[in-house]
């Protein structure tokens, strides 16, 4: 039977990033991911059609406050290929017009609610009670709401308000909004191929056991693996499903954590066919989709490459093409590739704080860890500082 000091379930970035701090502790470490790719809701997709034009299919906003991220970037060598992206602003998508966002504001009802933002708690509160109440239900209603369910890629109604914007220090020195040459998926890359790091890929593993005061990992047809901790870096619901006896308490608050699905389609098209001013992205309005993610952060002489994020509830992908093309003012013929990725995120809801504290006190003391984009957010930064937390929990670093 193999051994490893440190085996972590899960390949995404936040097991990626639980796996770059253990290697720097000199760990013996081993990632096992269940899909045939590392990197997760990390996915910069390049049309082979196009020589290397990409996109990206799932997380695409790096920021200088995300000091977790830079530090890694630091480590790993890519600091001097940070790549700035234009600064370009979102519109609104109504109906089959493309407005500003402003012509959905209501400005006199934000100015008499302003004022609340002095003295009004995020605690406890969900995204439409608090900001209805500090911005005003009609600016909510009409432009909020939507801004909301496109920054988090589902329903934001009932999100914990806490969660939704988190202010963290800047690093003045490095550019506000960047990414890498080849995408977001750059970093992925460079955590799998760090040496000493050993990453195995499709590697389905049945719930642990304990013996001897070690976790076993039992990976489908590939046998048993002891190690000393484990770290589970997989959405709440497998994560349920891997839990050990004796985790009970993890276990009811993980049941209690829903999950929404998102279908995301990315389209290359020739960027003479566009009409479109060079834009960040389309916030949806009574559309099938939440936002459209715009790659003209970083211009391209012959391409434009638009990232759609549908609802749950559209489901085919005939249907999305073709929304995409009358979004686009482009026929569905004119489009150079595409790519599709069904990506899941973690439904939070309202007093949330309570089931992490919950999880957090089950793990207290034990050789088990678990990380993910369902304990302080759902941003990438999120996903390392809860990495990082549970790494100093289970070796005093």
């Amino acid at each position: 039977m193999e051994h490893f000091d440190h085996v972590i379930i899960g390949a995404g970035i936040s097991g990626l990033g639980m796996a770059h701090f253990s290697r720097h502790q000199g760990l013996q470490t081993l990632v096992l991911e269940r899909s045939e790719r590392a990197g997760g809701s990390i996915r910069s997709h390049g049309f082979p059609e196009t020589q290397g034009f990409w996109a990206e299919l799932g997380a695409h906003t790096c920021y200088n406050s995300y000091g977790q991220l830079l530090s890694i970037l630091d480590e790993v060598g890519l600091s001097g290929a940070l790549t700035a992206k234009q600064k370009l602003r979102y519109s609104m998508q109504v109906g089959t017009e493309t407005r500003s966002i402003v012509s959905r504001l209501h400005p006199f009802e934000l100015i008499a609610h302003l004022p609340r933002l002095l003295f009004a708690s995020k605690d406890g509160q969900s995204v439409e009670t608090y900001y209805s109440g500090v911005l005003g239900p009609r600016n909510y209603r009409d432009l909020f709401a939507h801004a909301f369910d496109a920054v988090i890629c589902q329903p934001a109604a009932q999100f914990p308000a806490e969660l939704l914007f988190r202010k963290k220090p800047r690093r003045k020195e490095v550019m506000r909004s960047f990414t890498l040459p080849g995408g977001i998926e750059d970093l992925a890359r460079s955590l799998v191929q760090q040496p000493g790091l050993e990453v195995r890929l499709a590697c389905r593993v049945r719930p642990l056991r304990r013996a001897n005061g070690e976790l076993i990992v039992a990976v489908e047809d590939r046998g048993d693996i002891r190690a000393r901790y484990v770290t589970l870096a997989v959405p709440p619901d497998q994560a349920l499903g891997l839990l050990p006896p004796g985790f009970e308490g993890a276990a009811a608050a993980l049941a209690q954590i829903g999950m929404s699905e998102i279908d995301s389609i990315a389209v290359c098209v020739p960027a003479a066919a566009v009409n479109l001013p060079p834009l960040a992205g389309l916030i949806g309005v009574e559309q099938p989709f939440l936002s459209v993610v715009s790659r003209d952060y970083i211009a391209d002489a012959d391409y434009r490459g638009f990232t759609f994020h549908f609802r749950q509830t559209a489901s085919n992908p005939a249907e999305h093409l073709e929304c995409i093309a009358q979004v686009l003012g482009v026929p569905r013929q004119s489009f150079s590739a595409f790519a599709r990725a069904q990506n899941r995120l973690p439904a939070l809801r309202a007093g949330h704080s309570a089931r992490v504290r919950e999880i957090d006190a089950a793990l207290a003391g034990t050789p088990l860890a678990l990380t993910g984009n369902y304990f302080r957010g759902l941003s990438l930064e999120d996903c390392l500082i809860r990495s990082a937390a549970e790494m100093a929990r289970l070796f005093g670093t």
